[in-house]
């Protein structure tokens, strides 16, 4: 049996979808309030008080699927109603890290 490394406790609702970057140095979560956060994975334990929240925002319906493009400068994201939204992960509300 594996010992968690890390758990996330900022989401207030269930989470609706998970993705990572293709590098593994990113990830999305988003729940079904339409909160969604992006995670830098190699900050992990780094000290930065909200663990490795990197930035965070809201979209106006859940999210049923989320993937970042080749790059990970932009999020591609289904919504529950069938709606795409692409964000631009430099345009985010960030955590006071500058990583791209």
């Amino acid at each position: 049996r594996g010992e968690p490394i890390w758990v996330d406790a900022h989401h207030s609702a269930p989470l609706m979808c998970l993705a990572v970057s293709h590098d593994g140095r990113f990830g999305i979560s988003a729940d079904a309030e339409g909160s969604l956060k992006v995670w830098h994975f190699e900050t992990l334990g780094a000290g930065f008080g909200s663990g490795a929240l990197y930035a965070q925002t809201s979209i106006p319906r859940p999210a049923l699927l989320a993937r970042f493009d080749r790059e990970a400068w932009r999020l591609w994201v289904v919504m529950d109603n069938n709606q795409l939204i692409i964000l631009d992960l430099g345009s985010l509300s960030t955590n006071g890290q500058s990583v791209l």
